[in-house]
């Protein structure tokens, strides 16, 4: 059923920014994942503590975002009240039903695929962490000299030794 050309149009802008700013607002979420793992290697831990405040406003910004895109959702489905929209891709076949462009299910599949980067890298980072937090309890029971050695049961519980 087609409506009312002018408000699906403004309608579609609309949702159409909301879109781009969550791709902008992830693009930055994963330069800032990626910053984070050079910190790390780096060992320069001031500068990841500021990242780290960096990115905790920044994941603030995308919930706003989100919750302005949840209340967008409402706004069409009581505009529109045999359009239930419960999921993007709803919306997405909505307005392309409606005005037969593809812009935003173009911005959708960017949103996604930056996603998936920021979950490869988050993925990475937390590789580092734990190889580096295992180094240093390693360390620190050698230094208070009770080397030990971790062998794993049939069940792959993990059992620590010590010598």
């Amino acid at each position: 059923m087609k409506h009312d050309k002018d408000l699906i149009q403004l309608l579609y802008n609309e949702c159409c920014d909301i879109w781009k700013n969550f791709c902008e607002y992830h693009n930055e979420l994963y330069q800032l994942a990626c910053q984070e793992y050079t910190l790390l290697l780096n060992s320069q831990i001031e500068d990841l503590e500021e990242c780290i405040k960096i990115k905790e406003a920044l994941i603030i910004k995308i919930g706003d975002e989100d919750s302005r895109r949840f209340h967008f959702i409402q706004s069409i489905n009581s505009k529109f009240p045999e359009t239930q929209i419960e999921k993007a891709r709803d919306l997405i076949d909505f307005f392309e039903t409606q005005i037969g462009d593809n812009l935003l299910s173009r911005y959708n599949n960017l949103l996604i695929d930056v996603i998936e980067n920021i979950q490869v890298q988050n993925k990475r980072n937390k590789i580092f962490l734990n190889k580096a937090l295992y180094s240093l309890n390693q360390l620190k029971r050698d230094f208070h000299g009770k080397p030990s050695v971790e062998t794993y049961d049939k069940t792959g519980q993990r059992h620590s030794v010590v010598k």
